[in-house]
């Protein structure tokens, strides 16, 4: 009979074998990395004493009369530009979330009317005033109608 004699093993040339086990580990922590980049990315925060101006990136654009865009046109064809809707084109303090392909939005703060002082407020869309009319009725370009008595955010 022969005797066997054990060789000494020779150490892996690539070092340690890869940790197989930790790969859903890994596909876990990158899957709440993209979520949390996603959700981050469509949010916006608009903070107290501040508002958002959702300008829209797609979409139809504007004639050279309108300096804002109408209301979606047919209910689903939006106008590029500052929106007058949703949300009259401006979100006031909260968390919101539009999808950054279609909006961009600027944050900046609240315009306050404080007390003893009076704000006067001015239409950029609708129709332009007849001659010889000074104030603006619902609808029309100009300055509007009605004064009012406590703070006012725009």
């Amino acid at each position: 009979m022969r005797a066997y004699v054990e060789q000494p093993r020779q150490p892996d040339p690539r070092g340690r074998p890869f940790p197989w086990r930790l790969w859903p580990l890994g596909a876990i922590v990158v899957a709440l990395l993209a979520v949390m980049m996603v959700y981050n990315s469509f949010k916006i925060e608009v903070r107290t004493g501040e508002q958002a101006v959702l300008v829209r990136k797609t979409g139809l654009d504007l004639e050279r009369d309108m300096e804002l865009a109408p209301p979606p046109k047919n209910g689903k064809y939006y106008y590029k530009g500052v929106q007058t809707s949703p949300n009259q084109g401006v979100l006031t303090e909260g968390r919101y979330f539009y999808n950054p392909f279609y909006w961009d939005w600027e944050i900046g703060n609240q315009f306050v009317v404080t007390d003893g002082k009076i704000g006067v407020r001015i239409s950029l869309q609708g129709d332009d005033l007849p001659p010889g009319q000074v104030l603006a009725e619902p609808g029309q370009k100009g300055i509007l109608r009605g004064a009012q008595a406590r703070a006012l955010s725009l």
